[in-house]
């Protein structure tokens, strides 16, 4: 113990930000859901199963940032190694130019409200695959935490509360007389305040049927049938088809090496390529300093990231260029190269799209680790 303590000390001479546990950590940005996931590491479940935990109970306890009809990611370190995990739903197949164009007229960009950019949500399959693949627990079990917030109800935080009231606000503005939002406002039309309690019913049924199912309800059982019934009633394109065809991909990790350390994100159809072409491109520079001429290029640097994640990253069956390319020492000293020291550019396009997004980690006392975000996009 005095050597754990003597290397801590070294190596954390100020611990006032730090927290230290043995056996196991679960992380989030609510007290809740991280509580929800170290319940489950006590009650025997592995860093997977307290990221499932987590991840179920953010959609309910931050329903602002993402929910059931959600997409996520998760980078596993597991068995010696890095595994990745993405499952994000693809368009249904109904989907095309003509038709959104015949729904809606000459448009040239995509609505980002209503049915029609709905696409397969993937959150319920990613957590399935991670807990058949990697789990120790039975579904039902690491979702209970979930259930009981959305049944028993929770005390709202300060940000969702107020990010809450602006996505009503907005609603009531624009939705109010359109019948395809009634959904929402049945479950989210009513302001709150910081620390009321607020129930879920809707969203604790459905949660309870996935538990039950391992998640069979939301892709080929019940609530896939009340998806599809939505859709058709509001001229959506989702189908309980394209529910079913809903494929969680495991893919090999992407890795760019920088001062000393392998930096690891997934590949697209995900962003996460951005983070590391800007460090491809940082790699050309000393910024070995906190000044403000090293903050210039780290935020020069990743904004022209994301104009390259914009031009080329989608699905990979579509991309352009390939991943190789981006991440290339030549292509990196190219864009270090179209950096100045002293001036600030726009790189020819506006701010990054805006997102709903959560993250959250996990560890164990055997050394699995989670690391994983999960999102409701607006683009």
């Amino acid at each position: 113990m005095n050597e754990e303590n003597n290397y801590i000390e070294s190596r954390y001479p100020s611990k006032r930000l730090c927290v230290f546990a043995r056996n196991g950590m679960a992380i989030t940005g609510n007290a809740l859901a991280s509580s929800a996931g170290i319940r489950i590491l006590q009650e025997g479940g592995n860093a997977i199963d307290a990221a499932i935990a987590m991840a179920s109970t953010l959609c309910v306890v931050e329903p602002t940032a993402n929910g059931l009809g959600s997409d996520n990611f998760a980078l596993i370190w597991r068995e010696g190694r890095l595994h990745g995990m993405n499952s994000s739903g693809k368009s249904p197949g109904l989907l095309s130019q003509e038709a959104i164009q015949a729904k809606h007229g000459p448009i040239q960009t995509m609505p980002v409200s209503g049915w029609t950019p709905v696409t397969v949500p993937g959150a319920v399959a990613g957590w399935v695959a991670m807990s058949e693949r990697f789990g120790r627990l039975p579904f039902a079990q690491v979702l209970a935490p979930a259930i009981e917030y959305a049944k028993d109800g929770y005390p709202i935080g300060a940000q969702t509360a107020r990010m809450w009231n602006l996505a009503l606000a907005k609603a009531r503005r624009d939705w109010r007389n359109d019948a395809q939002y009634d959904g929402y406002f049945e479950t989210f039309g009513y302001e709150v305040k910081a620390g009321q309690w607020v129930k879920l019913p809707s969203v604790a049924s459905a949660l309870e049927a996935i538990a039950q199912t391992r998640g069979a309800a939301f892709y080929t059982g019940t609530l896939a049938k009340r998806l599809e019934e939505e859709s058709v009633r509001h001229g959506g394109f989702l189908r309980a088809s394209d529910l079913a065809a809903h494929e969680t991909l495991w893919v090999d990790p992407l890795s760019v090496r920088y001062r000393g350390y392998d930096v690891w994100e997934l590949p697209p159809n995900g962003q996460g390529i951005t983070a590391l072409m800007a460090l491809n491109t940082l790699r050309s520079f000393s910024c070995a300093t906190h000044d403000a001429d090293a903050i210039h290029l780290h935020i020069e640097a990743i904004k022209q990231a994301f104009v390259h994640s914009k031009a080329y990253v989608s699905d990979p069956l579509a991309m352009k260029v390939q991943t190789d390319d981006l991440l290339s020492e030549a292509f990196g000293k190219r864009c270090a190269g179209q950096i100045k020291p002293e001036t600030a550019q726009s790189f020819g396009v506006s701010d990054p799209a805006h997102s709903g997004t959560v993250y959250l980690c996990a560890a164990d006392r055997e050394g699995n680790m989670v690391s994983m975000i999960q999102s409701n996009y607006m683009g």
